[in-house]
C-alpha cells in the first residue's frame, strides 16, 4: 500500500515539473504561422481546381485572420 502511494506522488511530481518547463518553451515561440500560408495547386490557373482553392483560401483567410495564398504549379 505504501509503494502505490509513493509511486503516485513520484508520478504527479514528475508531471508537475514537466509542465512547468513547457510553459517557458511555449512563451518563447512566435504565433503560428508567422508568414502567409501557401496552397500549391497542381493545375493551370482558371480551372475548377484553381477556383475551388481560391474560394477555400478566401474563406480560411476570413475565418482565421491569417493570409492564405494560392500558387499554381502545373
Amino acid at each position: 500500500m505504501k509503494i502505490d502511494r509513493k509511486r503516485r506522488l513520484l508520478v504527479s511530481g514528475m508531471a508537475a515539473s514537466g509542465s512547468l518547463g513547457l510553459s517557458d518553451i511555449v512563451r518563447a515561440q512566435d504565433a503560428w504561422p508567422s508568414r502567409p500560408v501557401r496552397f500549391i495547386v497542381p493545375s493551370s490557373p482558371g480551372g475548377g481546381t484553381d477556383l475551388y482553392a481560391r474560394l477555400l483560401a478566401q474563406a480560411l483567410t476570413d475565418a482565421m485572420r491569417q493570409q492564405f495564398v494560392v500558387e499554381n504549379r502545373p
